[in-house]
């Protein structure tokens, strides 16, 4: 969630203020939340629960859940995209000089490779041997995600 919330922390750090550039990577983030909230079971105050995906094709269909544990499934993912947020602003203002450095480099270059960032501001805090997902394999692995989530993120968040 962090790494998807960082360009969003960045603009708000240096430029004091959002662009709607930022709007796709909060919604990866949003059904990130849910997914593991919803379909993962990964939330203490849910617990181990999966709730299958609600179908937009029968208008129907009831969510399996009451209207109480929806509201508190919309609380856990506020809180939990709340806390990456903090924490990603957190880790930008540990590290301003390498953001102000990568900054100016993008203005240069828009798209620098991992070698070029590397180069620009040293390597990542782990070993670089583990690094094991792409980032073409990170956005296809969202798209699956936010597939499987569908318009489930909406809820009562959209009202």
């Amino acid at each position: 969630m962090c790494m998807a919330l960082g360009g969003r922390a960045a603009e708000n750090l240096t430029f004091d203020r959002i662009t709607t550039g930022a709007q796709n990577d909060l919604e990866k983030v949003t059904k990130m939340a849910y997914a593991q909230i919803k379909f993962f079971g990964m939330n203490r105050a849910i617990g181990p629960l999966a709730f299958s995906e609600e179908n937009d094709q029968n208008p129907y269909m009831e969510k399996p859940y009451s209207k109480a544990l929806g509201n508190v499934i919309d609380r856990e993912a506020r809180r939990m995209i709340t806390e990456a947020y903090e924490k990603t602003e957190q880790i930008l203002r540990e590290n301003a000089e390498k953001l102000r450095t990568l900054a100016e480099a993008l203005l240069d270059k828009e798209t620098p490779n991992y070698d070029q960032v590397v180069e620009l501001i040293g390597p990542p805090a782990y070993d670089d041997a583990k690094r094991k997902i792409e980032p073409v394999e990170f956005e296809d692995s969202l798209k699956k995600l936010a597939g499987a989530a569908g318009s489930s993120a909406g809820g009562e968040e959209q009202k």
